[in-house]
């Protein structure tokens, strides 16, 4: 009886977890509310910001608020993906340190909402001469990161409890 509830549990992943895609969703939409934002370096609020405090603000209002850490360590700490929306694609002015971050804001991976120093938080296209020959990587988002690694647990520790119970 007990490995039928698992199996059943297994098989749902509503039961499970929250959607990925939905946490997603409300991630971009989250940062697109902040468009209009004023830039100013090492602030994190609705009045200014800058590229990391948006990250960190935008994990804050939907629920998965994460450190406050800058551009290049988001780059370091979590892992670099090919990029959905919601993950994070980095920037260098040199070719090597990473000084600016934004949220893709579509799977094409050609729109991403980022505070620009110039402009504020604004919605930009990455194929523009200024942004595509300084993109270096993107990087999961540190909320969703930390829903996957949620999730994979949760499933380890129901086949784990399906092997004990053979």
């Amino acid at each position: 009886m007990f490995i039928l509830l698992l199996l059943a549990l297994v098989g749902c992943d509503d039961l499970l977890s929250p959607d990925k895609n939905k946490l997603r969703d409300e991630f971009v939409a989250a940062a697109k509310t902040y468009i209009g934002t004023a830039y100013r370096l090492g602030e994190e609020s609705r009045e200014a910001t800058d590229c990391s405090g948006l990250i960190y603000a935008v994990c804050k209002d939907i629920g998965h608020p994460i450190h406050r850490i800058s551009a290049r360590r988001l780059a370091e700490t979590y892992k670099t993906v090919e990029g959905e929306h919601g993950d994070l694609p980095t920037f260098s002015h040199n070719g090597a340190t990473i000084a600016h971050i934004g949220i893709w804001a579509d799977d094409t991976r050609l729109e991403m909402v980022h505070a620009s120093s110039s402009k504020g938080v604004i919605q930009s296209e990455v194929n523009q001469y200024y942004w595509k020959p300084r993109l270096m990587d993107t990087v999961k988002c540190p909320a969703i990161a930390d829903l996957e690694t949620m999730i994979l647990a949760r499933q380890m520790y129901i086949l784990n409890a399906m092997d004990e119970d053979k």
